[in-house]
C-alpha cells in the first residue's frame, strides 16, 4: 500500500470539498452584493447607508480573498510535506524496523510474537478499510456535480 498516494487522495478530497464550499460562499456573497446594489439605487437610501453597504461589501471581499490565500498556503505546505523525501524515508525506516521485529519471531517470547502479528493484521486491515473510505468519498465527490440520471418510467 502506498501511504503517500493515500495521503495525496485525502488532501485532494479536502481540497475539492473546500472548493465546493468556497464556491457556494462566493455565490452567496455575490447575491448579497446584488441585493445591496439594488438598495443602493433606491431614492430613500441615505448617503451614510450607501457608504456603510459599500464598506461591508468591500470588507467581505477582502475577508474572502484572505481566507482563500491562507487556505492555498496551507495546502501548499501540506503538499510540500507529503512530497518531502524525509517523510518517505521515515516511513520506510519505520516499516523496516517493524519487519525486523516480525522476522525475529523465533527469538522472541511467544506472546510478543503473537501480539506483533495481531498488530500487523490489524494495521493492514485498518489501512485497507481507510483506503476504501477515501476512495468512496473521492468517487462521491467527483460525481457530486454530475446531473442525476432520470429513472425509467413504468409502462403498462
Amino acid at each position: 500500500m502506498n501511504n503517500a498516494k493515500m495521503m495525496k487522495q485525502i488532501i485532494d478530497l479536502q481540497k475539492k470539498s473546500f472548493e465546493n464550499c468556497f464556491s457556494i460562499m462566493v455565490t452567496l456573497q455575490m447575491q448579497a452584493e446584488n441585493i445591496f446594489n439594488f438598495f443602493h439605487y433606491l431614492p430613500i437610501m441615505s448617503d451614510e447607508g450607501k457608504i456603510f453597504m459599500k464598506q461591508r461589501t468591500d470588507a467581505y471581499k477582502t475577508w474572502i480573498d484572505d481566507l482563500r490565500k491562507a487556505v492555498n498556503e496551507g495546502y501548499a505546505k501540506i503538499d510540500a510535506l507529503c512530497d518531502d523525501d524525509t517523510m518517505t524515508a521515515f516511513r520506510d525506516q519505520t516499516e523496516k524496523i517493524y519487519q525486523f521485529y516480525i522476522n525475529q519471531a523465533n527469538w522472541q517470547p511467544q506472546n510478543l510474537t503473537k501480539t506483533i502479528k495481531e498488530m500487523d493484521i490489524l494495521y493492514k486491515r485498518g489501512c485497507d478499510e481507510f483506503k476504501k473510505v477515501v476512495d468512496e468519498n473521492i468517487r462521491c465527490l467527483k460525481n457530486y456535480h454530475n446531473p442525476a440520471q432520470k429513472g425509467q418510467t413504468k409502462t403498462k
